[in-house]
């Protein structure tokens, strides 16, 4: 049986963000709504990593009491929902909860076996704080061949080359002028360039790398400047010291998980035949490389993959059909056919290391993203090993995820007749939800009950953000914010009993 490119995973880099979300969090219990409760982490989230509708968009005590009963409110329709058979039997739902709770293990994982690790104690923040002030202006001849950038390296040390040959160079191969880049701070770059701008002492003129990004991707930078704005005040100081810590800790702990997965992985082998891939490659590719308004159109019709803008199986069932049991790939021995592929992008849609790749390139990324998402099933088969899909933080996530397919799918019951041309929003919900809401809430009245003393000490912003995780394979935070009432008085359950 022939197969092609073998990968080897201790090589793989491993991409992490968690939009500044924080390992430790607050799930204090906010609200009881029969057997499902919202804590103060979840009502936070729910209304700032989202966009609210305007009726609550301020940051008031009228608009928080707006939210709380719109989230009370998918409770209730959850619950009334009460899990029809069309949820619970539906395969490619119940893979996305599956993979909706699995990543939340392998944050829990990353939290345990990479975060937790740091140890900061002794480490010297006097350069760093300096650098932090900067703003560099900086050139960047990004490589894309290990042999070209030894070749590279050697030759700067010798001084056979220098950084304005090579940039001129560059110029005439790609026909455009090397531009400065202004890096601060905050300016989300690679770890690597991150240590070398911002945790050591840099000069001007000051050549750096070639620096590794990851398999085949270098890059060289030349220091051209900078602005400092210089911390003045105690309070920006420490506020900057903090905002350098989790820094810090964040590069650190991707390094020692990095090293972690490299164990993991050691020995095991990915190989993909020939003939299979190839099929598959040329059925999904052009697929991939949709009009965004198409590719929008076909998310659509995939319930389980909606939220998600890296790689969806969609329309493509009656072309693969025919090599559905063919034989894709083995790792360590074992194989994985087409239909078991299918099933695991389902729970794990796949995520592209650069998903703006020219076509020419697709079948070398498609390479890499399945490696990425086969080390993931490894990771998320140690974190069920060490019980993370019994930790609170991950039933409470799953629940938040299934609660709001539940309670969309009584919305859309609610409304199935309901013609909405014409319809704004706070209209539709006045004139169909709110009724029906108000309903509900006297109906579980004696079920409701709410910590009115911890609601009244939450303050919420009032400026609209979306939260994505990158390089995620479910990258949106939380559910969209439930549109379902505009009630805006808590008159009604009962003060929660502590």
């Amino acid at each position: 049986m022939p197969f092609v490119k073998k990968l080897f995973f201790p090589l793989l880099v491993l991409l992490i963000s968690c939009a500044g979300e924080k390992a430790k969090v607050d799930e204090k219990i906010l609200a009881k709504v029969g057997d499902k409760t919202i804590s103060v982490n979840e009502f936070i989230r729910r209304a700032e990593y989202t966009i609210r509708p305007a009726w609550c968009k301020s940051d008031d005590y009228i608009a928080r009491k707006v939210v709380l009963n719109s989230l009370i409110a998918e409770k209730l329709l959850a619950i009334e929902a009460d899990k029809p058979a069309e949820i619970s039997t539906n395969e490619e739902i119940n893979l996305y909860l599956q993979g909706r709770k699995e990543q939340a293990m392998r944050k829990i994982h990353f939290d345990e076996m990479g975060t937790k690790k740091v140890d900061l104690k002794g480490f010297d923040f006097g350069t760093p704080l300096l650098m932090a002030e900067r703003t560099y202006n900086v050139k960047i001849i990004p490589i894309s061949n290990d042999d070209l950038a030894s070749i590279i390296e050697k030759d700067l040390a010798s001084q056979k080359t220098s950084f304005d040959d090579l940039a001129s160079e560059f110029s005439s191969a790609t026909n455009q002028e090397l531009t400065e880049q202004k890096i601060a701070f905050n300016t989300p770059v690679s770890d690597v360039l991150f240590e070398s701008l911002f945790l050591k002492e840099t000069n001007d003129e000051q050549v750096i790398g070639p620096l590794k990004i990851e398999k085949n991707q270098y890059i060289l930078v030349k220091i051209e400047g900078w602005i400092r704005r210089p911390v003045i005040s105690e309070k920006d100081t420490q506020q900057l010291l903090s905002d350098l810590q989790q820094k810090v800790t964040e590069v650190f702990a991707k390094n020692i998980y990095v090293d972690w997965i490299a164990e993991n992985m050691k020995g095991k082998q990915l190989n993909f035949n020939a003939k299979t891939f190839e099929a598959f490659v040329n059925i999904i590719g052009p697929d991939y490389f949709k009009t965004e308004k198409n590719k929008e159109d076909a998310f659509n019709k995939r319930f389980w993959n909606k939220d998600n803008s890296e790689m969806v199986m969609n329309d493509l069932a009656g072309q693969l059909e025919k090599i559905l049991d063919e034989p894709l790939l083995t790792v360590d021995n074992e194989t994985w056919t087409v239909r078991r592929f299918e099933k695991e992008i389902k729970k794990h849609p796949l995520v592209f290391r650069n998903p703006k790749m020219p076509k020419a390139d697709f079948t070398n990324e498609f390479r890499l993203a399945v490696a990425d998402l086969i080390r993931d099933v490894y990771t998320t088969h140690d974190a069920y090993q060490k019980g993370y899909d019994k930790d609170p933080r991950v039933i409470r996530d799953t629940a938040m995820w299934e609660d709001n397919i539940l309670a969309l799918y009584q919305q859309n019951k609610i409304l199935k007749n309901v013609s909405r041309d014409n319809l704004t929003p706070i209209t539709l919900v006045s004139k169909h939800l709110n009724p029906v809401i108000s309903e509900l809430r006297e109906k579980y009245q004696d079920q409701i009950f709410i910590d009115t003393d911890a609601f009244e000490k939450i303050q919420l912003t009032s400026v609209d953000m979306f939260v994505i995780q990158k390089n995620m394979p479910f990258p949106v935070v939380v559910p969209q914010f439930p549109i379902l009432t505009t009630h805006n008085k808590l008159d009604y359950g009962s003060k929660m009993n502590m």
